[in-house]
């Protein structure tokens, strides 16, 4: 991390707001992509970050290593994603594509991204965080607070449940237009 930016996190948590808006710019576009990744609605992803920085300028005395904030955000935004999921009660239901199967790149990843969303809570945000958002094993335990050979398992279950769950989709397609 840039001493620039250790600089701005110290004086944001001795009270500079100025700096506290400086770091948060620096920070909006990959907190925006992660909860579009959760919400899939603008609106959602937006407010999700909007609380993600109220929630952080409340608590920036709170952080302990400013070079840790990156992990530090992404950890208030997943808070609040899942209390929003909790909240809500209610599943991502996807559309399922009428027709003929169409086999494309955008079908592709459609399918694989309906079938991450699809399990079950702790699969579902460790395999988003670490193959959508390419964050390392180590954030990713910071980010939930578990330790990192959980994450790991978390991640090897949900594959194979992905995994389980992309076969038999497949085979039911073939069924279907054999």
């Amino acid at each position: 991390m840039e001493q620039e930016t250790i600089v701005l996190i110290k004086q944001a948590k001795s009270g500079n707001n100025q700096a506290f808006e400086q770091v948060m710019r620096l920070h909006q576009t990959r907190l925006y992509k992660i909860a579009f990744t959760y919400f899939h609605n603008e609106h959602d992803a937006i407010e999700a970050v909007q609380e993600t920085t109220y929630r952080a300028y409340k608590q920036i005395k709170k952080l302990r290593d400013p070079a840790h904030i990156s992990a530090w955000l992404t950890r208030i935004l997943f808070n609040y994603c899942h209390d929003e999921f909790r909240k809500r009660q209610k599943l991502v239901v996807t559309e399922k594509v009428n027709g003929e199967a169409q086999v494309d790149d955008n079908s592709i990843s459609y399918d694989i991204r309906s079938a991450v969303l699809s399990l079950e809570e702790p699969y579902k945000h460790v395999i988003t965080l670490r193959y959508f958002h390419d964050l390392p094993v180590e954030e990713i335990a910071y980010i939930m607070d578990r330790p990192k050979g959980t994450i790991k398992t978390w991640i090897r279950k949900g594959l194979s449940t992905l995994k389980g769950e992309l076969t038999e989709e497949g085979e039911s397609l073939r069924e279907k237009h054999s």
